[in-house]
């Protein structure tokens, strides 16, 4: 006890046993920001009053380790955000950064996961005309030829949407969509998305934002293969 009372009275140990303090207190809090740094405070100020006074080599070393994994983790949360943004897929990024640009990668992920992704064979139908309560489908990757009553009118590709006139006027399928290249494909199931989209209004506005912005691409596509531009899809 004595020696505590020793040690308590060396000024030189004070910014060492207020390290600890702040180690100890900060090891008591929830995990955070504001906890890292506080633990990161603390051992830094532990290693230099241990220094100061020459004692306790253990001590000091203790300090070090926990003042550098405080900042590691510190680092970890400091990374920016496009950096969560990587977890994302080819496809997936596609879809958040053509339909949902304005809503964070995270919630448009959510908004994915409400989908089933799938591979079409060159062949395959993906929708026929007259076809009641579609799926909504989102092209990722490959090409698939749209026909009304058997006359070729164009060709979609990675970005567009098929069938979202009928998702949101509940109208049977205007066109028959058949896959010219293999076609990965994100299709969603009507109900489920009505489910998804009550609940998430802001989300709703930002989807229909972006089927108004495919289908005012197609249009001008379909424009340009009427004036004889094959080349073009719509």
């Amino acid at each position: 006890m004595d020696q505590i009372v020793t040690e308590l009275g060396n000024s030189e140990l004070w910014p060492a046993l207020a390290g600890f303090l702040l180690l100890l207190v900060s090891a008591a809090l929830p995990l955070g920001r504001g906890t890292r740094i506080l633990g990161a405070f603390g051992g830094v100020l532990a290693v230099i009053g241990f220094s100061m006074s020459g004692s306790s080599a253990l001590g000091m070393l203790w300090g070090m380790g926990l003042a550098v994994a405080n900042g590691l983790h510190l680092l970890k949360q400091d990374k920016p955000d496009d950096v969560e943004q990587l977890d994302l897929s080819g496809e997936e990024k596609l879809f958040s950064e053509t339909v949902l640009p304005g809503v964070d990668p995270k919630i448009a992920q959510n908004l994915i996961g409400i989908g089933h992704w799938r591979v079409a064979l060159p062949g395959a139908e993906l929708m026929e005309e007259g076809q009641r309560m579609p799926e909504l489908i989102f092209i990722a990757r490959g090409a698939a030829v749209v026909e009304i009553r058997g006359k070729l009118v164009g060709v979609c590709g990675p970005g567009d949407f098929l069938g979202e006139i009928s998702f949101l006027s509940g109208q049977p399928a205007s066109a028959t969509v058949r896959v010219a290249n293999s076609v990965h494909y994100c299709a969603f199931e009507r109900d489920a998305l009505q489910q998804y989209l009550d609940a998430h209004p802001t989300i709703r506005s930002e989807l229909e934002a972006g089927f108004n912005r495919n289908l005012t691409a197609k249009l001008m596509r379909t424009n340009a293969v009427a004036a004889g531009n094959d080349s073009l899809r719509i």
